[in-house]
């Protein structure tokens, strides 16, 4: 069997709101070795099932005019089903366990809504602030009317005016679609496409996987932008996120560049 060993990763997830602060590099070489056909990334591809939980190791490592290297490790549970916005979700607790924060509760808790069609990321509640992503135009939340993009009220709760596209379902090589990671009226386009098939292994073991790629295309070409950080996901079509590799050029107000990398990489999974 070939072996796709990518080098390099808001969750997430999720991760993707610090990405304005860096741009990427186009030209970052794919994984070799494509298997076709590939696996099918569907619904039952992200198993959310109460108590079902994940474990990465994420490394930042920072190289050029500053140099920083920082390694984490990050667990994910579904800790509760509940409601937002009327639609049943999912509540996962993100816990570095082991870093230079370990047990801190930062990273907070993230909820995601499943349909036949698409997994969605509907909303954040962290130490010091919560946000909520619309998915009608009566948001339910108590003491909460509807406000614009990024608007916050003195409570430190912000709405955005609509949900975050994760996933779109079924996979189909070559998809693309806008995921709206900073509002759908924000003017900022981020796009995500479904990338190609690939095996990859971690020190979890071996997974058929297929790639998501995730940038930003401000010029509406369907292609990365120069300015924009870019992110490759790899999922099994049974156990979800396996790895992520983000990569980006930094320009600091000096003129002084350097190279960011993420990598995010899975080391133990137990779903039921």
């Amino acid at each position: 069997m070939n072996y796709c060993k990518p080098k390099g990763v808001i969750l997430f997830l999720p991760f993707l709101l610090v990405a304005l602060l860096s741009s990427c590099d186009p030209d970052t070489p794919t994984p070799p070795d494509e298997i076709i056909p590939g696996p099918v990334v569907g619904l039952s591809s992200y198993p959310l099932e109460v108590g079902n939980e994940w474990v990465y190791t994420m490394t930042l490592d920072v190289t050029g005019a500053e140099n920083s290297y920082q390694e984490f490790v990050v667990d994910f549970e579904v800790v509760a089903d509940t409601v937002i916005d009327g639609m049943p979700a999912k509540k996962v607790k993100s816990t570095e366990t082991e870093g230079q924060n370990a047990g801190n509760d930062r990273l907070g808790y993230r909820f995601l809504t499943q349909t036949s069609s698409a997994l969605d990321f509907v909303a954040l509640n962290g130490p010091t602030t919560q946000v909520f992503f619309r998915l009608s135009e009566d948001l339910l939340v108590p003491n909460y009317s509807m406000v614009a993009f990024g608007q916050a009220n003195i409570n430190g709760v912000v709405v955005l005016d609509s949900a975050i596209h994760y996933m779109k379902f079924p996979s189909v090589d070559g998809n693309i679609w806008r995921s709206n990671e900073f509002g759908a009226t924000s003017g900022a386009e981020f796009k995500r496409q479904w990338s190609g098939f690939y095996t990859v292994t971690t020190s979890a073991g071996e997974f058929d996987c297929m790639r998501m790629d995730l940038f930003g295309d401000y010029n509406q070409d369907n292609l990365p932008d120069s300015n924009s950080i870019f992110i490759q996901q790899y999922f099994s079509p049974e156990f979800g996120l396996i790895k992520e590799v983000a990569t980006s050029e930094l320009n600091w107000g000096s003129g002084q560049t350097g190279q960011y990398v993420r990598n995010l990489s899975l080391t133990s999974v137990n779903v039921q």
